[in-house]
């Protein structure tokens, strides 16, 4: 029970850890995304310990769970690529060359099928959509300081401090300064006595690790590589300001299996100060951070209901509807709320689309019958501005073009994010 106990506790962790709550309330494909990653792995350390010959299955299973998470999402090639990197070196430096070119090749051709039955892959890997980066989003180190922020609080409730890393070109200043003095110095004194036995003791070093690599289990580090591979992919992919906390979704993937390595590493270390208390100690530890971080922080991905004045889908019921999105992806969010409208047209607020649409408009109101006005008020400002939207400019556009006066009904939110519902009536003939 003691060897599995680690195990159990790090899986309880994951489970009531704020990233766990959220990938499973998450509707989407993270949480099975999730799973083929930890399959993944699990197979693939599996192959990487074997002292005897693997069996074919291990290997069909490997392009199996590969062929599965690429079709599940792309971010699994990211996570995939660089671990089985990592072991196929490995293996080649333990002298299993079948072994790695087998585990190697049964993942690639897990690849090449998965893109052949889903050819978009590519095009998602590689796509320049607004979520892409661009010039004038944040700066990519500040960037990947705040995924890393927002990954630490998911997972442990604190919230690292936040500081502009401008100084990289110090400290690569001083790297480069400090490796021109020890290069001098080595050279200076390469005859002397006591530089002979510090270059004797530092070979030995590199035998014995060497011997050590290739006899140990380093699944630890390519878990690590492999989690590190994706958060800078996703910080150079994705404009962190997009989705702010909801971010995290993108680190789904390898939570489960980090938390894993970060529960052994610290079984390992407190085992070695006491076999006695180790358990007892690593348990309250992380208990203290669960109820930590769930009694500071919030779920993301919780759908809020608190309908400022009754609910939209009362008002809507059996009548004409505008409905603007910021985006397209978030039509689903609306089926409930829109189910029983009589009409409704949908278009986005995101550069004025909506402006463009006024022909189709007339059709729902050209009868002289009112007609109501739902949008996604997520970055609109409630204030008139030169260079911002307003609830002014969209409400004041669609009384425009209809000679109707619009009124404010309600206020709700629709999934995660908060909609206003307007309802425009024709004005009495003087």
């Amino acid at each position: 029970m003691s060897a599995e106990f680690p195990g159990l506790l790090a899986c309880a962790y994951y489970g009531f850890s704020l990233a766990g709550q959220e990938c499973a309330l998450f509707i989407r494909m993270y949480m099975m995304l999730a799973m083929f990653a930890v399959m993944f792995v699990y197979i693939s350390q599996t192959i990487l310990i074997a002292k005897d010959k693997v069996e074919v299955k291990q290997y069909i299973y490997i392009g199996i769970v590969t062929f599965l998470g690429a079709l599940t999402h792309h971010h699994f090639l990211v996570f995939a690529f660089m671990y089985t990197l990592i072991q196929c070196i490995i293996l080649l430096i333990k002298k299993r060359i079948k072994r790695c070119f087998a585990y190697g090749g049964f993942a690639g051709v897990g690849v090449g099928l998965s893109i052949a039955a889903f050819p978009a892959t590519i095009g998602h890997m590689m796509n320049s959509d607004s979520l892409i980066w661009t010039p004038d989003a944040a700066d990519l180190k500040i960037q990947l300081y705040q995924y890393i922020r927002i990954l630490v609080n998911h997972t442990t409730g604190i919230w690292l401090p936040f500081y502009e890393m401008n100084y990289y070109a110090d400290i690569l200043f001083v790297l480069v300064c400090a490796l021109v003095i020890f290069a001098a110095v080595c050279f200076l004194y390469r005859k002397s006595q006591w530089f002979v036995k510090l270059s004797e003791w530092f070979k030995g070093v590199c035998r014995k690790t060497a011997q050590w690599l290739k006899t140990c289990d380093l699944s630890a580090l390519m878990v690590i590589a492999a989690s590190a591979f994706v958060l800078i992919v996703v910080a150079y992919k994705v404009n962190i300001m997009n989705f702010a906390l909801e971010s995290v979704r993108y680190f789904f993937i390898f939570i489960p299996v980090l938390i894993g390595v970060v529960v052994s590493l610290l079984y390992i270390i407190s085992k070695r100060i006491s076999k006695k208390i180790c358990l007892p100690i690593l348990s309250v530890l992380l208990a203290g951070l669960l109820v930590f971080q769930n009694a500071t922080n919030s779920l993301s991905f919780v759908m809020q209901n608190d309908p400022l004045n009754g609910k939209i889908q009362d008002y809507i019921k059996g009548q004409n509807c505008v409905v603007l999105e910021l985006s397209g992806i978030f039509m689903p969010c609306y089926s409930i709320m829109l189910s029983e409208t009589k009409n409704d047209f949908m278009t986005l607020t995101y550069g004025r689309e909506f402006e463009k649409h006024e022909d189709e408009y007339k059709k729902l109101y050209e009868n002289g019958e009112d007609f109501y006005l739902l949008f996604d008020i997520q970055y609109i400002s409630e204030e008139d501005g030169p260079k911002t939207m307003s609830y002014n400019d969209i409400v004041g556009y669609f009384e425009r073009i209809s000679g109707y006066k619009a009124t404010f009904c309600t206020e709700e939110y629709t999934h995660y994010f908060p909609v206003r519902l307007y309802k425009f009536e024709k004005q009495a003939e003087n």
